[in-house]
C-alpha cells in the first residue's frame, strides 16, 4: 500500500483521558504535520497473519488464529489482492481485528482503515451501522462511525478513514468493529437485511498458516499470505464488509500543536477574539520552540504573523494566549498555529470562526431547549456540542410566561405560555453566560398574542388590545377548565397527564401602535435582564388598514407623532380614509427596528417567519412591499413550510427559489431540514441549504455522521455562498461547462460577483443528486452515485483565472487547481468530487 501524506487531516470530535494516556482527535482542527519516514502497518484479519522478523523495526498486528464469521477472502481489489470478510448477518456483534504487537511510542498518529461493502443487490445498506472501536486496557477510547454514505458506492473500491490519534505513552491499542441493524424508521417500507447463506471461516478450509522465514517489505506483507487459506470472494454470500488494511503513521514524535482555540466561534466586527495554543511535547525532556499564529480569510489571504517563544515540559503540555481583534473583514477566518523547531516546521493545526454582523450575515443555527427546569445540569455539554459543530447562533422556542406581553419573569421558575415548558431563571442565564463565553449568540421567540394564565388576565384587563370577532374574543385556543385545574396541574408532575396541553392565549390587535410599543418594550427590557442578542417573529408583525384619523390620533397620545414622521415619511401625509395594510405594516416593523437599534443596539437581529409565493419563474405571486420592508437592515427570513417536504427536486427548488428572493430584497434566509428525512438526508438538506446561499434553522445533525464537516466549511468560507453580493447566472449565459461521469447537478447554481479591485468572481457547485426523491423512502432505496474521479469544468474566458477548489468531504480544505487553456475557454480537473464541491474562478479586471 502506498501512503500519501495529506495535510488535511479528517478529525472526529471524540476523546479521552485514560490512566495517562491520552488518545485525542479534534473535530475541525485542521493538521498539517511533516510525517516520518517510516509507517507502521497493520493487516487487518482475525484468520490473517502476519511474519515479523527479527530485524523488522515497525508494529505489527497480533491477530487471534480463529473465530467464527470471519473469513479470509481473495479480493483483486485489495491492495495485496487478499483481505477480510467480517459477517454482519447478526442484528448486532463485534469483533477484534487485531492489536499492536508492539507499543507505539508517544507521538501523534495518523490512522487509516481501508474497508467496503461486500452485500447482496437489494440488501437496505442505509440501516447498517459500522463502528470500529480502539480500545487500550479494555476501555474504550475513540471510535470512528462509518455509515452508508460514508462509503464509495463505486462497485470494487474501498474508502478510506482516516484519523488522528494521540498518545501520550507506549500504547498497544486493540481494533475492533461493530455493527449493529437499526430498525426501519417511522414511515418508511421495511427493506432487506435477510441474512443469506454462505461459508463461515470454519467452512472454508482455514487452517494455521506456516511460520514465514525471512524479513518481508512492509509493502508486500499481504503478499505474503498463503492462497490455499483464502476463499474466493464470491463464495462469500452473506452479508459482509470487508477490510483491507489499517495503516498507522507517526506525523510527529516531539511537538504537536494540540489545540487551537480562538475564544469565540463568531465576533461582531471590532471585538476581541484571544486565540489560546496548547503545545503537546512527546519526548522525555524540555523543548523550546518558536509558535506562530496566523490569522487567514478568503482564498489567500495571510495577517502579519504574531510569533513566540514557548517551552514545553517533558511529556507534557504548555499554552499560550495571542491577543486579536477582529477589523472590517467579514465571514470566516481561521487561526493557523505553526510550530517551528531547529528552523523546520514541525506540526501545524488551525482552527475557524466567522466575523459578522448581524449575526445572520454567516449564522449556522442550532436547536435549543424548550423546556429545561431540572435539566439545567445539561447546559453546559449542550453548549460544548454547539460550540464543536461550530453553531454560533441559537434560538430559545416560546420560553416565556407570555409569548407577547411577559418576556421578564421573576419568579425562580415558571410554566410557558405556549407549549405549558417548566423553565427556571437559573437555567437561562445559565444557558445565556456558557453560549456567550463562546461567541453564541440567544435569540428571543415571539409570537402576538398574550398567553398562558398571566397573558390573559393580561387580556381582560386590556379587551381593547386583544383581538375580537363578531362574537366575543377572537382568541388563540384556550380551556377554560384547564385553566381553572392550572396551579393544581402545574405544582404536582403526579398530575401532569391531565393537563390538556393547549395554546392559551388572546390574539393580540396589531392595529395599534401601542400594542407594538409594549411588544418592543418587553423584548427590550428582556435584553437588558438577559442578554438576548435579537428576536424571531414567527408571524410577521404586520396587519390590515385602519382609520387615518386614528392612526394620527394614537401618534398624539403616545407623543411619537414627529418621530413616525422620520421613519414613515411617505404615509405621514394621509391624514383621512385609511392606512392601508402596507401602511400599518410597515410601521410596525420600523417602529420595532427603531426601538431595537437605539435602545439595545445596532447588532441586535431580527427575524421574522415569512414564506412568500414564488412561481416557477422564480418570481413572487404578489406584491413584495412589506417583505421587503422586513429584509432590510439584515433582517432574516425563515421559510417554515419546507420542513413538510416530501421531494428533494421541491426542497432543492424552494430553497433556491425563497432565499434568491430573500437575498435579492437585501435580507439573508433561513430555513429547515425535512422533518420526515432519514439521517443520510441531512447530507443533501445541507448542501442544498448552503449552496443556495440559505442557512440551517435547526441542527442538521453536524458531525461525524455526515459525508463532510459543512458546517465547519461555512465557517471558514461561507462568504463564497452568502455574500449578498454574489447574483445567479443563467447557466447558458455563464460560459460553465462541466464533463462527469454521471450527472450533477450544476445548472442553477452559478453566482458571480464582483471584487473591490474589480476582478470578477464566479462561484459554480457542483451536487450529487440525492440516490432518491422520497424525503420518506417507500420501496427499494437507491444508490448513493459513485464518487466521481477527474470531473472536467470549463469556463470560456480571455483572462487566465486562478481556481480554488472549496470541500468539506470529508474534512475542510481548499486547493488551489491548475489551469489551462482549452480552445476559447479555461480548464481545472476536479481530482475527486463525492457530494458537493465548490469552485471559485477570480478573474483579474
Amino acid at each position: 500500500m502506498v501512503l500519501n501524506f495529506d495535510e488535511n487531516n479528517f478529525q472526529f470530535d471524540v476523546g479521552c483521558q485514560h490512566r495517562g494516556l491520552k488518545m485525542q482527535t479534534k473535530l475541525g482542527s485542521r493538521n498539517v504535520g511533516r510525517p516520518s519516514q517510516w509507517a507502521v502497518q497493520l493487516l487487518v484479519g482475525i484468520a490473517l497473519w502476519l511474519a515479523r522478523a527479527a530485524d523488522l523495526t515497525a508494529e505489527t498486528l497480533k491477530f487471534e488464529p480463529e473465530r467464527k464469521g470471519v473469513a479470509a477472502v481473495i479480493d483483486p481489489a485489495a491492495s495485496g489482492k487478499r483481505a477480510v470478510a467480517i459477517n454482519v448477518e447478526a442484528e448486532s456483534g463485534k469483533v477484534v481485528l487485531g492489536m499492536v504487537k508492539k507499543p507505539l511510542a508517544p507521538g501523534l498518529y495518523r490512522f487509516t482503515p481501508r474497508v467496503r461493502w461486500h452485500l447482496p443487490a437489494d440488501y437496505d445498506q442505509s440501516r447498517l451501522r459500522l463502528t470500529l472501536n480502539f480500545v487500550v486496557e479494555g476501555k474504550l477510547v475513540t471510535q470512528i462511525p462509518m455509515l452508508w454514505p460514508h462509503f464509495n458506492s463505486r462497485p470494487g473500491v474501498y474508502t478510506e478513514f482516516p484519523m488522528q490519534l494521540s498518545f501520550t505513552r507506549p500504547t498497544t491499542p486493540t481494533i475492533e468493529l461493530a455493527w449493529s441493524v437499526a430498525a426501519v424508521p417511522a414511515g418508511e417500507r421495511p427493506r432487506l437485511v435477510r441474512p443469506m447463506k454462505g461459508p463461515s471461516i470454519d467452512e472454508t478450509g482455514t487452517k494455521s498458516p506456516p511460520k514465514i522465514k525471512g524479513s518481508p517489505d512492509l509493502g508486500d506483507l499481504v503478499g505474503e499470505l498463503q492462497a490455499d487459506v483464502a476463499v474466493s470472494l464470491a463464495g462469500i454470500t452473506y452479508p459482509a464488509v470487508l477490510a483491507d488494511q489499517l495503516t498507522i503513521t507517526p506525523e510527529t514524535t516531539t511537538l504537536s500543536v494540540e489545540k487551537v482555540w480562538p475564544e469565540k466561534v463568531h465576533v461582531y466586527p471590532g471585538e476581541a477574539n484571544p486565540v489560546e495554543v496548547t503545545l503537546r511535547n512527546y519526548q522525555s525532556r524540555p523543548e523550546t520552540a518558536l509558535v506562530r499564529l496566523e490569522i487567514r480569510t478568503g482564498l489567500a489571504e495571510i495577517s502579519a504573523p504574531q510569533e513566540t517563544q514557548v517551552t514545553v515540559p517533558a511529556g507534557g503540555t504548555a499554552q499560550h494566549s495571542f491577543q486579536w481583534k477582529s477589523g472590517k473583514r467579514e465571514y470566516g477566518h481561521e487561526a493557523h498555529v505553526t510550530i517551528v523547531a531547529g528552523g523546520k516546521t514541525v506540526h501545524e493545526a488551525a482552527e475557524y470562526f466567522s466575523v459578522g454582523a448581524p449575526i445572520w450575515k454567516t449564522a449556522v443555527q442550532g436547536s435549543g431547549f424548550l423546556t429545561w427546569f431540572g435539566r439545567e445540569f445539561q447546559f453546559p455539554e449542550h453548549v460544548e456540542s454547539n460550540r464543536r459543530a461550530y453553531i454560533n447562533v441559537e434560538e430559545a422556542f416560546s420560553w416565556q410566561p407570555s409569548s407577547w406581553t411577559d418576556l421578564n419573569p421573576t419568579g425562580e421558575d415558571w410554566w410557558t405560555g405556549q407549549g405549558n415548558a417548566h423553565n427556571s431563571l437559573k437555567g437561562l442565564r445559565q444557558w445565556m453566560g456558557l453560549s456567550h463565553s463562546n461567541g453564541i449568540k440567544l435569540i428571543t421567540y415571539s409570537w402576538p398574542s398574550a398567553s398562558g394564565p398571566a397573558g390573559i388576565e393580561w387580556g381582560r384587563r386590556h379587551p381593547d388590545l386583544v383581538t375580537h370577532a363578531q362574537i366575543g374574543l377572537a382568541s388563540e385556543f384556550h380551556d377554560v377548565e384547564d385553566l381553572r385545574l392550572y396551579d393544581l396541574l402545574h405544582t404536582n408532575l403526579i398530575y401532569k397527564g391531565y393537563q390538556y396541553g393547549v395554546w392559551h392565549g388572546f390574539g393580540i390587535n396589531r392595529g395599534y401602535l401601542k400594542t407594538i410599543d409594549l411588544g418592543a418594550e418587553e423584548i427590550i427590557k428582556s435584553a437588558r435582564n438577559f442578554g438576548w442578542d435579537g428576536v424571531r417573529f414567527d408571524s410577521p408583525p404586520g396587519w390590515s388598514a385602519m382609520g387615518a384619523e386614528d392612526v394620527h390620533e394614537e401618534f398624539k397620545r403616545m407623543k411619537v407623532a414627529d418621530k413616525i414622521a422620520g421613519l414613515l415619511p411617505e404615509f405621514m401625509g394621509v391624514k383621512t380614509g385609511d392606512w392601508d395594510d402596507l401602511a400599518i405594516s410597515t410601521r410596525n416593523v420600523r417602529w420595532l427596528r427603531h426601538r431595537f437599534q437605539t435602545e439595545v443596539g445596532k447588532p441586535f437581529a431580527i427575524s421574522y417567519n415569512y414564506g412568500v409565493d414564488v412561481g416557477a419563474d422564480g418570481k413572487a405571486g404578489r406584491p413584495l412591499d412589506f417583505f421587503r420592508e422586513c429584509c432590510k437592515d439584515g433582517g432574516q427570513i425563515m421559510h417554515e413550510a419546507i420542513r413538510l417536504s416530501g421531494s428533494w427536486e421541491s426542497y432543492r427548488k424552494t430553497v433556491l427559489q425563497q432565499a434568491e428572493v430573500a437575498r435579492q430584497n437585501g435580507g439573508f434566509h433561513t430555513v429547515f431540514h425535512p422533518d420526515r428525512a432519514a439521517d443520510w438526508g441531512r447530507n443533501f438538506s445541507a448542501i442544498f441549504t448552503f449552496a443556495s446561499g440559505s442557512h440551517p434553522y435547526g441542527n442538521y445533525g453536524w458531525g461525524p455522521k455526515l459525508v463532510g464537516a459543512y458546517s465547519q466549511l461555512m465557517t471558514r468560507y461561507g462568504e463564497y455562498c452568502w455574500d449578498l453580493a454574489l447574483t445567479p447566472i443563467p447557466a447558458d449565459k455563464s460560459g460553465v461547462t462541466v464533463q462527469s461521469q454521471s450527472p450533477l447537478l450544476w445548472q442553477d447554481y452559478v453566482r458571480q460577483r464582483t471584487m473591490s479591485d474589480g476582478s470578477i468572481q464566479t462561484v459554480a457547485h457542483l451536487i450529487t443528486p440525492p440516490p432518491m426523491d422520497a424525503v420518506v423512502p417507500g420501496g427499494k432505496l437507491g444508490a448513493f452515485a459513485p464518487w466521481q474521479k477527474d470531473v472536467m469544468v470549463k469556463r470560456k474566458g480571455t483572462t487566465k483565472p486562478s481556481v480554488w477548489l472549496l470541500s468539506a468531504e470529508p474534512s475542510t480544505r481548499a486547493e488551489l487547481l491548475t489551469v489551462r487553456q482549452d480552445g476559447d475557454a479555461f480548464a481545472v480537473t476536479v481530482p475527486e468530487h463525492r457530494l458537493w464541491s465548490m469552485l471559485v474562478w477570480t478573474e483579474a479586471k
